[in-house]
């Protein structure tokens, strides 16, 4: 699925996600894996060290809150 080739990224680069934020991710993302991958990097990259959140997601893409 989507959520897990997400997550198995997010552990092969060493992002701290939650479930939460790969959710949001996936939604903003309407399902695209490139566009969430690129979404994923933009995001971690602004928020470098941090868990990436929800709102860091929303953020990085300029959508409200679904």
């Amino acid at each position: 699925t989507l959520e897990e080739r997400i997550k198995l990224i997010c552990k092969a680069e060493s992002v701290s996600a939650g479930e939460e934020s790969v959710k949001a991710l996936i939604k903003v993302c309407d399902g695209d894996l490139r566009k969430a991958i690129t979404t994923l990097q933009s995001a971690s990259r602004l928020r470098f060290g941090e868990e990436l959140t929800q709102a860091h997601i929303y953020d990085t893409t300029g959508s409200k809150v679904i």
